[in-house]
């Protein structure tokens, strides 16, 4: 049987939490037509005390996409502690986009082009 776009995102969650040692956290997952006004794949709301995270990807990206967005948004909560979340910042969003892109062909087996 065919999983569905949210069983697939979960899916894609609870490997990655595992490849990027976030086991300790709890995360909901939420698919949605629409993430917010900027267009943006995905977004995380992360509680660091409680371990606890929310995680809302769009549906309908494609796979590789997928799987790059929702690297990304664990990436936010492993590096939580390390960066400045004050506000939106399209520096640390690059850095946190290369590295999802590069992890993601990396265990893909392919080179980033």
């Amino acid at each position: 049987m065919a999983q569905t776009y949210t069983q697939r995102t979960e899916r894609l969650i609870r490997l990655w939490q595992k490849r990027l040692s976030l086991r300790d956290w709890t995360i909901e997952v939420q698919v949605c037509t629409e993430v917010d006004a900027d267009d943006s794949w995905g977004e995380a709301t992360w509680y660091p005390d409680s371990r606890e995270a929310t995680i809302r990807i769009s549906r309908g990206l494609g796979p590789w996409q997928h799987e790059a967005t929702v690297v990304h948004e664990l990436l936010h909560l492993m590096l939580q502690g390390h960066m400045d979340y004050e506000g939106y910042d399209i520096h640390e969003e690059r850095a946190i986009n290369t590295l999802a892109s590069v992890l993601t062909a990396a265990y893909r087996g392919r080179a980033r082009e």
